[in-house]
């Protein structure tokens, strides 16, 4: 799997404060809404043991397609989640 880098953020513990993910998440929304980017996917490690941490890949961008009533569900979170960025940056 290739791809560019267009933003990442690091060490960030495992329950981040909006204000640590604001920069990130603002570059790659623009470069979504510009069309500079196609999908956009969330990378992490998942803790399995002291030994092992196991690589995570999550696409969030464009949507996988749901059912309405998960639909719904999904749009509030989104909004919610976008609110609090506008409310972060502006």
């Amino acid at each position: 799997m290739g791809g560019n880098v267009v933003a990442a953020v690091k060490d960030i513990g495992e329950q981040p404060a909006i204000e640590d993910l604001i920069g990130g998440i603002k570059v790659m929304l623009k470069a979504y809404d510009d069309n500079e980017i196609d999908q956009l996917f969330l990378v992490s490690n998942e803790f399995v043991n002291t030994m092992t941490q196991s690589p995570r890949v999550e696409q969030l961008l464009p949507l996988e397609p749901v059912m309405k009533r998960d639909f719904l569900i999904i749009g509030i979170i989104y909004m919610n989640l976008m609110l609090k960025i506008c409310l972060m940056v502006f």
